[in-house]
This record gives structure tokens, C-alpha cells and sequence, in this order.
């Protein structure tokens, strides 16, 4: 980089804007970001910010000063700061008549000189510059002084939110601008006057920077007014606007309430304007929407608290205000963007009036509650899908679903506040719709999507007028896209039909209700394109209903029986169903279940048999589907009272020598081996102990299986095993027999590749804890085995990965407290110098410190089990090594860190208290990490709190000391 620094970045920058190719630009942009570390890159700077130049050149060379500048500060004598002051200030006001991009960066580069030279070489920033830039107008002209200076105020504030200042030099710094803040307002006045436009904008940027960076909001008064008179200016209306938003989210407003008062009156007096640039379509109503909505949602919860009439007013008028911009015309997200802003206002006002005290929820509902009725009006008219001629394209159609989500879970609140109100105007608009002539769709799908969401809020008590909505639901005309929302909106009354399912499906009828929905989902189930939706609410409806169904279990078992036959019926759907059929089938009298269970698996299970041994590759998703069928059945579907052998199981016994092979043969297929997986372990939840038949070609099955091609799944298997048949003293062989071959094939995997498989790490130390935790003789009929385990969770406690850490650490700990054979207690006291070696180096910084508790634990457990060989061991290591990570040269923290060991275990919880205070009083006697460690090893010693947060401080100590 040596030779002529500025004609090579010149190149470069170049070849960085004009080289089409891409390897070339960014080699060019690593060599200019090593240039603006040279120390050349002062020279580069300012040769390459001469007038002459291009202006990517005099860019980069003013990006090279500001990185100097925040680097080599300190490096800089007195002299060269002030001259380097003196100069950034010629250069910015040359290019004061110049482009706007080189003339803001040179800006940046004044504001960041500042920052690093207040307090200690730069006092009376503010006022120095304004005296040096309106001096310089005489030459380089008022306007562009006047622009220099509203571009360099502007970005100054940003600039100090960017960098990260000590705790001493912030307050300098911010009170520095404080005390030039009156210059910079009048600054700003004259500049929001000014006919120019250009300047007026950037007069009105530097006020929004100047209150972002915290000006008292009282003392903005006359700005406020000025800003809100900007606002009939139309090219600044963006710029008022971003403003007067600045203002309301000002992280102190909530401390000026009068202020954010008088700006609401201010406002509410905007609605006027607004509906009539809404009716002309100008683009600065979105601007003034804007403002209103950042109102709202900062500060409506202090607005409402009040008991002041006017204010009140005041308030509902603001609250109008966002209904008409949530009523915005046209459609969304074609037509209009700004409605979607408003939904969650909505949610929070709703929020606000369901959340409040018992004593102010009345006063609240009988002062802004009505607008409710209207907003749920607005919403059902939002929320209609386009006209058939006018489709929205495919990006429009997700912001719209989008859209209609966000305004269903407003509506879930008004629905919550308002209760029988809705439901009355939902009847009503519901009616009305299918009265009008012609009858359009779009409106009747809109009144259905608003039903469906106000039902997550509808109370079990409330008879009145649901059961009209879902009469009158049951019996809409079929649709493609109502009909979709018509299943839905049956699904998510289903808590209520719990509650309602005797209800007559009409006035003085003896049908029920819940037989007629049931029908409709039922033939819903048939609309191949609406299968989906009308399976979902199928599923929620037996699952609230199940008990409720038994007299319509052989039509609903039927008709799914048959519809899950059928071609192009898909993997979901089949899914859904056989969810919906578990409930029914559950409450199904015993033989009818067991028919009905072979029924349903029956072309399951010959599919699965058929295609497992096949090696065609084409069929390959076909038996991925059926598995996935199969393990959603295995899971859901639980006869009561069987006195038979459970269908499940005969079901399994007919598939097991096609699971089997795939297990076997097909292993190296890990999406088919998790999914045959996934069903047997779906079996062992729903048979638990009847799994027993199948339990030893389970075994011989799922070895040969891990042995070929390891397996987390398998793992996971392997450990529902142990767990169900954990008592089974018959059973114990074949469990030993799949532990040693699990864990001589584990062991072989980790002594080449432990890196490479953390999933399987994780799930075999799961696998050990469980057999461990439920089984501990098991592992005690190999002492081999025993030992062999124990030693390699040791080793897991220095793997990387977090969980794998913390698995390691409870297996251990759970293996010494359950270690009750002489041969367990042997292997615990052969290996317990390497597992408080393992430990300690854990301790010291071995391990992320998120894991600390739970190795600590390790070490309580061995403490806990036999204390006087636990401090016998720590003493020992101690004196060999510092744990902390340093060799032990430091004599002193050894001493320590003994005396801390011998009092925490041999002392009781008076002397480590007694400790603790002398340790504070000398911790400055300490190395940091030693300090680091000394906690930590007290926590794992004498169970105090884990104090792994207080790295090396004094605070640190007396906070784990004190706490007890």
C-alpha cells in the first residue's frame, strides 16, 4: 500500500463503481477498507477531498477522516486536534455550494471531530460554529451557510446515538448540545420560514433530530405550533409529519402530559383536512395518518385516564380520527396501504378496556365503548375479498390474508368487551346480507370470517343469538370460497357445541344442532378443494364433542371410511380425519371400535406391507404418506374398556414385518426410518405395557437397525423401552441386550466421529439418564458396561454443545446419587479423581456459563454422597493447578481457594458466611478469574446461588455471600 496511496484508490473506487465485474469490485472494496486504516489514510482523506476531484473520491476520502478520526483520536497532539478542527471547518463550508451527498458526509465527519473532542479540546460547540459558518456567507452565501449548518445540527444528535460513550463523557457531551440548543431552534424558525424549500425540509429533519435526542417537550411549544402549520405546505407535509411523530414517541413525553394534551387538540383538528385530501386522493393524507396513529398507539392508555368531560371528548374524537383512516377507501393492499396500520391499534384499545380495574372497566366501556359497533362495521367491509373481475395477484393475496388475520384477532377482543353486542350485529349483518338481491359472496365470506374469529370469545351461557348464526350457517348455499370459511367457522364454535349440543337445529325441532353441523362438515369432506378446511373443523368438533357424538358414530365413521379412499384426498387431510375418527372411535361401544379401527387401517396397512420391500424409488412418498397416516392413528385413537386385544396392537403385529424392514434394510433413508419411528413411538404411548408381545423383535429389530446406520431416533426408541418396561423382570435380558449393543455401537461412532453427530451424543446420554433414573439395576448387570459408560459422560462434560453438556450432567448426577451396589460405589470412587478434574476445569471457564448449574450439581452430588473424599480431591487438585486457567505461580490464590474449599464443605454454613466477608475485604489479593472461579466452586460446595453473572468483582462476592 506503500507508493502513491490516493492515484490506487482512486482506481479503486473505479473499479468498486464501474467494473461490471463482481470479483473485481469486491477485491477493490477490501483494499479501500485496509486504506482507511493506513496510517497514510490522513493524507489519502484530504488529497482525496479536493474540489477537483470526482465525487466518489471526495466521498470515500471524507469516510476515511471519519474513520480516522474515530480511531486516532488519541494519537493526536494538542496542536494537531485544533488544526485538524480548523481545516475539517474550511473544507466543510467549500463544499457548502456542492453536492449533497459529499457535503452531509463531511458533516458527519465535523460531528464526529465533536464527539470526540468535547469537553477536553472543543467548548461552545453551537455557538462557535454558527459564528464560523455565518461568517463564511459572505463568500460562499446565506443560503448555503444556512444549509450547512441545519445539515450539520441534523446529523450531529444522529451521530451521538451511534457511538458507544463511557458512562463520565455521555452526560458532557449531551449537556455540551443542551447548552446550544436555543441557537440551533432559532436556527430552525428561520429556516421552516424560509421560502425555499430545500431548506425548509432540512430546517424541519434537524427539529426532529434535536427532540429525538431528548429536549424538553415544554419548552418546543412554538416548534410544535410551527410544525403543525408546515403541515399545509405540501412539499412539507412528509417532513412535518416525521416531525411532529418524533415528538409523541420522545422516550420523555409521558413526562410533559399537558404538552401531549394540547398536540391531541391539535390533531383531532386535522380530521377535516385529512377527509377531504382522503376524497381527493392526495398522497400527503397517508403523512397525516401517520400522526394520528403514532398518537394513538404511544399514548392512549394516558389519554383515556382522565374524568375530564372535554378531554373525553377530546378523545373520542381521536379515536374517530383512526376509524376513518382504518375506513380508508378502497381495497387492500391495491388500492390503499394505510388501513393494516390501525388493526393493532385496535387491539391495544380493546386490550385496554378488557384489562382495566374492576372499578374503571365501566366508566371506560360507557366513555369510548361505542365505537366499537362502527369499527366492527369498518372491519367487516375491509376484510371482503375483491370483485371476481379485479383478482388480486399472488403477492397482494398474501399481505390480504395477512390482513384479515390481524383484523379476525381485533375482532376476537371487541367480541370479549362487547359479548352479546356482537353477536346481535354480527345476526344482524349476517341477515341482511343474505337478503340482499342481488346475493354477492364477498360480503357474505366477510361476515362469516369476522363470526369465526368473534367465536374465540363467545361464552358457553350466551343462547340467544349464536345458535341463529350457526343456524343460518348450516344452511348457506355451497361456494368454493364461503364454503371454505363456512367449515371453519363451524370448527371454532366447537367449545361452544361442547356446552350447546343439545340445542334444536330449528325452533321446536327435536334435531339437534350438532347433527346438522356434523352433516355439513361431513359432505364438506366430499368438496375435494375444501377438504382441508372442513377436516380441520371435523377435528376440532370431535374433540371438543367426542362424548357428545355416539348418535351419529356409524354415519361419521362411514362416510370418513370412505372419503379417505378416495383419489386426491391428500396426506393432510387423511391426517385430519383419522384424528377426527381417534375421538369418535374412543367413545364407540368396544366391538364397534375394534370394527371400525381394522376398517380404517386395514388399506394402510397393505399399502405400507406392498411398497416397504419394493425398491422402485417412484413409491418411495406414497409409503411416507401411509406411515405418517398410520403414526397420527397410533397416536389418537384409544378404545376405553377394551376387554379384546387393543386394535392398535393387532394393527401393529399385521405391519411389523414391513416396518421391520425398512428399519433394517432401508436405514440409510433417515426421513422413512424417523417417520417408522415416529409411529412405533406413538405405539408405546397408546399400548404402554400391551406392547409386551412385540417387545423382543422390537429389540433384535431396532439393534440391527442403529448398528448399520446410527440413529437419534432410534435412540429415542430405545429409551420409550426402558421406560414402560422398566419394572418387567422377564423383560430385563432383552433391555441389557439392546443397552450393550446401543452403547458398544455409540462408543465405536464417538472414538471417530463425536463431532459429527451431536444428536446422537445427546439422545444416547438421554437414553443412559432414563435408565438410570427408571431402571438403575440395568446398567449395574454389566459392571464393564457401568464403568465403561461413566467414564465416557466424564468426557461428554467437554464437549461444546450446551445441551450435550447439560445431559452429561444430569446423567452423572442422577448415576452417583442412585449409586447403591458396591459395584456402582467402587466405579464412582475409581473415576472420581477425573470426574473433579473434569469438573473443575468446567468451573474455570471449560464450559459455556450456562451450563455452570448443572455441572455444579455434579459436584454437590459427590459432596452430598461422600463429603470428606469430595474436599479430599479438591484440596488435591488444587494444589497442582490454578483453575481459573493460569499454572499455579500465584501461590496466594491457591491458598485461597482452599481455605474457601475447607470452609464450604468441612465448615458448615456459619464459617463460609465468615469466609465470604474476609474475602471481600481482600478480593483485591485475588486474580480476577480466580475470584471468577472462587464463586462458582462455593456455589457447586455449599449450594449457595449461582453467581456467574458477577465475573471478578467485588459486588460479585458479596452478592452470593449476602444472599444467605
Amino acid at each position: 500500500m506503500d507508493g502513491d496511496i490516493v492515484a490506487t484508490a482512486e482506481q479503486a473506487l473505479l473499479t468498486l463503481y464501474q467494473d461490471p465485474d463482481p470479483a473485481h469490485k469486491k477485491q477493490a472494496s477490501r483494499w479501500l477498507s485496509k486504506a482507511c486504516k493506513h496510517p497514510r489514510a490522513w493524507e489519502m482523506g484530504w488529497q482525496l477531498l479536493q474540489p477537483t476531484r470526482s465525487v466518489e473520491s471526495r466521498f470515500f476520502g471524507a469516510k476515511a477522516l471519519h474513520l480516522k478520526i474515530g480511531t486516532s483520536w488519541q494519537e493526536l497532539s494538542e496542536e494537531a486536534r485544533v488544526q485538524l478542527k480548523d481545516q475539517l471547518l474550511q473544507y466543510v463550508a467549500a463544499a457548502a455550494g456542492g453536492e449533497t451527498v459529499v457535503l452531509t458526509r463531511l458533516c458527519v465527519v465535523l460531528a464526529a471531530l465533536v464527539l470526540q473532542a468535547v469537553p477536553a479540546d472543543w467548548t461552545n460547540v453551537v455557538e462557535e460554529c454558527c459564528v464560523f459558518f455565518t461568517a463564511a456567507a459572505s463568500s460562499i452565501g446565506q443560503m448555503p451557510a444556512m444549509r450547512v449548518l441545519l445539515i450539520f445540527f441534523t446529523v450531529l444528535p444522529e451521530e451521538l446515538g451511534t457511538v458507544t460513550l463511557t458512562a463520565g463523557r455521555a452526560p458532557k457531551l449531551r449537556d455540551e448540545l443542551f447548552a446550544g440548543s436555543a441557537q440551533v431552534l432559532s436556527l430552525v424558525a428561520q429556516a421552516v420560514a424560509c421560502p425555499s424549500l430545500p431548506i425548509a425540509q432540512q430546517g424541519l429533519r434537524c427539529f426532529a433530530a434535536w427532540v429525538e435526542l431528548g429536549l424538553p417537550l415544554d419548552e418546543l411549544q412554538d416548534h410544535i405550533v410551527m410544525t403543525f402549520q408546515a403541515l399545509q405546505n405540501p412539499g412539507l407535509v412528509t417532513f412535518a409529519a416525521d416531525a411532529l411523530v418524533a415528538v409523541i414517541q420522545q422516550a420523555g413525553s409521558d413526562r410533559h402530559p399537558l404538552t401531549i394534551r394540547g398536540l391531541l387538540s391539535m390533531i383531532v383538528g386535522l380530521r377535516q383536512p385529512y377527509v377531504q385530501a382522503v376524497a381527493a386522493q392526495h398522497e400527503n393524507a397517508d403523512d397525516v395518518a401517520r400522526i394520528v396513529l403514532c398518537m394513538a398507539n404511544t399514548h392512549i392508555h394516558r389519554l383515556m385516564d382522565t374524568t375530564n368531560p372535554e378531554e373525553i371528548q377530546t378523545v373520542q374524537a381521536l379515536l374517530q380520527f383512526v376509524l376513518d383512516v382504518t375506513n380508508h377507501p378502497g381495497q387492500f393492499p391495491r388500492d390503499e396501504t394505510v388501513s393494516d396500520s390501525t388493526v393493532y391499534f385496535w387491539y391495544l384499545f380493546n386490550d385496554e378496556l378488557a384489562s382495566a380495574d374492576l372499578e374503571h372497566v365501566e366508566y371506560y366501556c360507557d366513555s369510548y365503548g361505542g365505537i366499537l359497533l362502527p369499527v366492527l362495521e369498518v372491519f367487516l367491509q375491509k376484510c371482503r375479498h375483491p370483485a371476481d373481475h379485479q383478482p388480486l395477484d399472488e403477492e397482494e393475496l398474501d399481505e390480504f390474508r395477512r390482513y384479515r388475520r390481524d383484523i379476525g384477532d381485533a375482532v376476537m377482543y371487541i367480541c370479549n368487551v362487547l359479548k352479546e353486542k356482537c353477536m346481535a350485529k354480527l345476526l344482524q349483518c349476517l341477515q341482511e346480507t343474505l337478503s340482499a338481491q342481488p346475493l354477492q359472496w364477498q360480503p357474505l365470506e366477510a361476515c362469516l370470517h369476522v363470526i369465526r374469529y368473534a367465536a374465540e370469545s363467545v361464552l358457553p351461557e350466551e343462547r340467544e343469538f349464536t345458535p341463529a348464526i350457526l343456524r343460518i350457517v348450516s344452511q348457506l348455499p355451497e361456494h368454493p370460497t364461503v364454503s371454505r370459511t363456512k367449515y371453519l367457522t363451524i370448527g371454532a364454535f366447537a367449545e361452544w357445541l361442547k356446552f350447546n349440543a343439545g340445542l334444536p337445529s330449528v325452533p321446536g325441532s327435536h334435531d339437534p344442532l350438532l347433527g346438522q353441523l356434523l352433516g355439513v362438515l361431513l359432505r364438506g369432506l366430499g368438496d375435494l378443494p375444501n377438504c382441508s378446511a372442513a377436516a380441520t373443523a371435523l377435528r376440532d368438533v370431535c374433540e371438543e364433542c367426542g362424548d357428545l357424538l355416539v348418535p351419529w358414530v356409524d354415519d361419521v365413521l362411514q362416510f370418513c371410511s370412505q372419503v379417505c379412499q378416495q383419489e386426491g384426498i391428500g396426506e393432510k387431510n387423511r391426517c385430519r380425519i383419522v384424528e377426527a375418527l381417534g375421538k369418535v372411535i374412543s367413545e364407540a361401544p368396544e366391538t364397534k371400535a375394534v370394527e371400525e379401527v381394522y376398517k380404517l387401517l386395514t388399506p394402510c396397512i397393505n399399502a405400507i406391507s406392498t411398497i416397504a420391500p419394493s425398491p422402485d424409488m417412484s413409491l418411495r412418498q406414497t409409503l411416507l404418506s401411509e406411515l405418517r397416516v398410520l403414526k397420527t392413528a397410533c397416536f389418537h385413537i384409544e378404545p376405553q374398556m377394551l376387554q379384546a386385544q387393543h386394535p392398535i396392537l393387532s394393527a401393529l403385529e399385521a405391519v411389523w414385518p414391513a416396518l421391520a424392514v425398512i428399519l433394517t434394510q432401508r436405514c440409510d433413508d433417515v426421513e422413512l426410518v424417523e417417520d417408522t419411528a415416529g409411529c412405533l413411538k406413538n405405539c408405546f404411548r397408546t399400548l404402554d405395557q400391551r406392547f409386551g408381545p412385540l417387545i423382543l423383535p422390537f429389540v433384535e429389530t431396532i439393534s440391527a437397525s442403529f448398528a448399520r446406520v446410527p440413529n437419534a431416533c432410534i435412540l429415542t426408541l430405545a429409551t420409550q423401552a426402558v421406560i414402560v418396561f422398566a419394572k418387567n423382570d422377564d423383560l430385563q435380558p432383552a433391555l441389557l441386550s439392546l443397552l450393550v449393543t446401543l452403547s458398544n455401537c455409540c462408543f465405536q461412532l464417538f472414538e471417530a466421529q463425536v463431532q459429527e453427530h451431536p444428536d446422537v451424543v445427546l439422545q444416547y446420554l438421554n437414553f443412559l439418564h432414563k435408565v438410570v433414573q427408571t431402571n438403575p439395576r440395568l446398567l449395574a448387570l454389566d459392571p464393564m458396561l457401568q464403568t465403561r459408560v461413566f467414564q465416557w459422560a466424564i468426557s461428554a462434560l467437554a464437549l461444546p454443545e450446551t445441551p450435550t453438556i447439560k445431559q452429561a450432567a444430569r446423567f452423572l448426577c442422577f448415576f452417583i446419587r442412585k449409586a447403591s451396589a458396591p459395584s456402582t460405589v467402587q466405579i464412582v470412587a475409581d473415576n472420581a479423581v477425573v470426574l473433579v478434574d473434569g469438573i473443575l476445569r468446567a468451573i474455570g471457564g471449560g464450559v459455556p456459563r450456562s451450563t455452570l448449574d448443572h455441572t455444579s450439581d455434579v459436584l454437590l452430588a459427590l459432596k452430598e454422597t461422600n463429603p470428606a473424599a469430595a474436599i479430599a480431591l479438591v484440596t488435591q487438585l488444587l494444589q497442582q493447578v490454578c483453575w481459573c486457567g493460569f499454572k499455579a505461580n500465584n501461590h496466594r490464590c491457591s491458598i485461597q481457594l482452599l481455605d474457601a474449599a475447607d470452609a464450604a464443605v468441612g465448615g458448615g454454613g456459619g464459617v463460609v458466611f465468615s469466609f465470604g466477608q474476609k474475602i471481600i475485604k481482600n478480593c483485591s489479593l485475588l486474580c480476577f478469574a480466580c475470584v471468577d472461579f472462587l464463586l462458582c466452586l462455593l456455589q457447586c460446595l455449599a449450594g449457595l446461588p449461582n453467581t456467574a453473572g458477577h465475573r471478578g468483582s467485588k459486588e460479585g462476592i458479596s452478592h452470593a455471600f449476602c444472599s444467605r
